[in-house]
């Protein structure tokens, strides 16, 4: 079985099993090279994310059977649906994608998510990046070290804590280390601004 199938095979046993849960199990998806699955199902949110003047992404939303979905377009990121339910805007790349750009972000920035249809913009200013190692890179429910304070935590409860920020923009992409590109997790937490 070449490798490229059995990743595919093991993305789509993942969502079966989710499928088979339900929702009450949170996830942090997987947004490396390895986790890229060619999937028809592009669908603009009529939103784009300026990280500054010059570079807009645009917004793909999630299908609503697969929360583990991302986007495998360059210059597009992928609304994260289960952020919603926790009442964030969780935005999702692939690391040698739009991903890519997270990392040139810091502190004290600021993004604005505007509406192609109207006229309306939100800004937000980035408060916090962490960094996480994934235990089980592969494994949407691995468990993280923070590369910070060493803390072990699950990803249903590393999952609460980021997205469960009300109201905050979440940018989420894999961090790669070592030639494996599903390492770890980059979190850059964004707050509005009224």
């Amino acid at each position: 079985m070449s490798q490229k199938r059995m990743i595919r095979t093991i993305f789509i046993i993942s969502f079966v099993f989710l499928l088979v849960i339900g929702n009450d199990s949170l996830i942090i998806p997987l947004t490396g090279k390895n986790a890229s699955v060619n999937i028809d199902l592009e669908s603009s949110s009529g939103l784009t994310l300026y990280l500054d003047e010059e570079v807009g992404l645009s917004i793909a939303d999630q299908p609503n059977n697969n929360i583990g979905y991302v986007s495998n377009i360059p210059g597009v990121i992928t609304r994260f649906r289960q952020a919603e339910k926790q009442g964030s805007i969780g935005l999702i790349a692939h690391n040698y994608l739009a991903g890519e750009q997270f990392f040139n972000l810091g502190v004290g920035d600021f993004l604005t998510l505007a509406s192609n249809s109207e006229d309306t913009n939100q800004m937000f200013e980035i408060i916090e990046v962490k960094e996480y190692q994934a235990l089980d890179p592969r494994s949407i429910h691995s468990k993280f070290r923070n590369l910070d304070t060493e803390e072990i935590i699950s990803a249903h409860n590393l999952s609460q804590s980021i997205y469960g920020l009300e109201d905050h923009l979440i940018l989420q992409t894999c961090i790669e280390n070592d030639g494996d590109t599903e390492w770890g997790r980059l979190f850059v937490i964004a707050k509005p601004i009224a």
